[in-house]
C-alpha cells in the first residue's frame, strides 16, 4: 500500500505513474551500466554497438510503459494497487531487461574467453569461465562482476 501524500490528491494514479516510474529506471540504469561494459569491450564492432545499443533502447521503453500498467485506487486516504496488468505491458520489463543482461552477460563472457583466455582446450575456457585460470586481471574483474551482477539479478 502506498499511504503517503495520498491525502492531496483525488486520485492514486500520479503517485503510482511516478513510483512505478522511478523503480524502471533504476532497472534501466542498472541495465545501462552493464551496456556500457559491453560497448567498452566491443569497442571496434559497430554492429554489436548497434545492436546493444537498440536493445538498451527497447528496455527504456518498456520502463516507460512500465507506470500505465498499474490501477490503483483510493481507498480511506491510501493508495491501493488491486490490480496490475501482468498479461500487458506489466511483465515486458521483467522480461527485456532479463533477456539484454543475458545477452550482455554472454556476450561479454564471449569476448574475454575468445580472446584472453590462454589455452585451445574447452577445459581451459571452463577454467577461464569458473575461476579466472588464465586471464588478465582486468579480464578476470569484468568476468567476475559480471557474474555476480547476473546472479544477483536472477
Amino acid at each position: 500500500m502506498i499511504d503517503f501524500l495520498a491525502h492531496h490528491f483525488t486520485s492514486c494514479k500520479p503517485i503510482i505513474v511516478l513510483t512505478t516510474f522511478a523503480a524502471s529506471l533504476s532497472v534501466t540504469f542498472s541495465t545501462l551500466l552493464m551496456c556500457i561494459r559491453v560497448l567498452a569491450v566491443y569497442y571496434r564492432s559497430r554492429c554489436a554497438k548497434l545492436i546493444f545499443r537498440i536493445l538498451l533502447l527497447c528496455v527504456f521503453g518498456a520502463a516507460l510503459a512500465e507506470p500505465f500498467a498499474v490501477l490503483a485506487n483510493l481507498v480511506a486516504g491510501q493508495c491501493v494497487a488491486p490490480s496490475v496488468d501482468t498479461f500487458g505491458t506489466a511483465g515486458i520489463l521483467g522480461v527485456a531487461t532479463t533477456a539484454v543482461d543475458a545477452l550482455i552477460f554472454l556476450a561479454i563472457t564471449y569476448e574475454i574467453l575468445r580472446w584472453h583466455a590462454i589455452g585451445d582446450r574447452w577445459q581451459d575456457k571452463a577454467n577461464g569461465f569458473f575461476r579466472g585460470e588464465g586471464l588478465f586481471k582486468m579480464s578476470k574483474l569484468l568476468l567476475q562482476t559480471g557474474q555476480l551482477y547476473y546472479a544477483y539479478v536472477l
